[in-house]
């Protein structure tokens, strides 16, 4: 019984976060659910825009490293785009380890800023340590020593702890910086 209310509640915050509500209100419950569940989406960068537009990092992977506290649905990527990058791009979530565990590409990009794409089946983590990654085909955004003079980032169910980077594109970036190079995940916390 347990396994049934975990997944009904698993599948009504999908639902919240997919549809952008921050409540359940007005739903029925698909199966034995005593309560509704929020979804308050959040990401680690919010609406933080990087301090180097045009940094040059052809061919790289770029990315967070991240600790989930809690067990975390990933509803979407995000990265910022400096002006002047081309795509297409890519976003990868592995474990700290290097296990790809997502990934998934952007469409619609737009000429910089912001860039999001939402998965088409969110993934549900587990608690420990992630990287989100996206590749570089010309122009990186970043925050050189960001994580060096700020320290961690910490949201509600995550801390980003550091950048990561490396070559070749689509590879595990496997070295650790402190430059944030704007690379997020939106989640729905603590299911």
């Amino acid at each position: 019984m347990r396994h049934t209310i975990v997944a009904a509640a698993v599948a009504l915050a999908l639902a919240a976060c997919v549809d952008g509500g921050p409540l359940l209100q007005n739903r029925a419950p698909t199966g034995p659910v005593s309560a509704y569940i929020p979804c308050q989406s959040e990401s680690i960068f919010t609406t933080q825009v990087p301090t180097e537009q045009g940094y040059a990092y052809p061919g790289w992977q770029v990315g967070t490293q991240f600790t989930a506290e809690d067990s975390l649905l990933i509803t979407k990527f995000r990265f910022y785009k400096a002006t002047g990058e081309t795509g297409p791009h890519t976003a990868k979530l592995y474990t700290v380890g290097g296990t790809l565990v997502a990934s998934a590409g952007f469409g619609g990009e737009t000429a910089s800023g912001w860039q999001s794409t939402t998965l088409v089946s969110p993934v549900l983590i587990p608690p420990g340590e992630y990287v989100v990654t996206v590749n570089t085909n010309t122009y990186q955004a970043k925050s050189g020593g960001y994580f060096a003079f700020n320290g961690s980032i910490q949201r509600t169910s995550l801390k980003a702890t550091g950048g990561r980077y490396g070559q070749p594109i689509n590879s595990y970036p496997v070295n650790g910086s402190s430059s944030a190079f704007f690379v997020d995940v939106t989640i729905c916390p603590r299911l």
